[in-house]
């Protein structure tokens, strides 16, 4: 999925993996880029798991790109694309979120220091 997004202008993208239980969330406030990370595996539980910020929109050097996921084929693993340009990866049996911006320092997920960004993270869709 694809979608054309302004920078700055309020919108929400979703993407579901082939395990419709997973899911993640783009979304611009109008002044912040987040991407939230989504389990509804146990129904009782708060299904978001993360969300890692992706930009300020009066920092962003775009103003117009293209929002894009793309999911391992397993659907256990995601990147997500801006204008062709990988900005944040999400693995759901890892429990790894991260974005370019490496913010916030410690994930909701897993209660630890999260890791930091890699330009390895698209070859991760192929593999652990």
């Amino acid at each position: 999925m694809s979608s054309p997004h302004r920078i700055g202008h309020s919108a929400a993208f979703q993407s579901v993996s082939e395990d419709a239980r997973l899911r993640l969330v783009f979304e611009d406030d109008g002044s912040t880029g987040y991407l939230y990370v989504l389990d509804h595996t146990d129904a009782a539980a708060q299904p978001i798991k993360d969300a890692v910020h992706l930009y300020n929109a009066v920092d962003s050097q775009l103003a117009e790109c293209t929002v894009a996921f793309r999911w391992s084929g397993d659907g256990r693993r995601c990147v997500l694309f801006m204008d062709q340009v990988a900005v944040a990866f999400v693995d759901f049996d890892r429990r790894v979120a991260v974005s370019r911006s490496n913010f916030p320092a410690t994930s909701a997920w897993t209660q630890q220091s999260r890791a930091l960004w890699s330009e390895g993270v698209v070859e991760a869709l192929e593999g652990h």
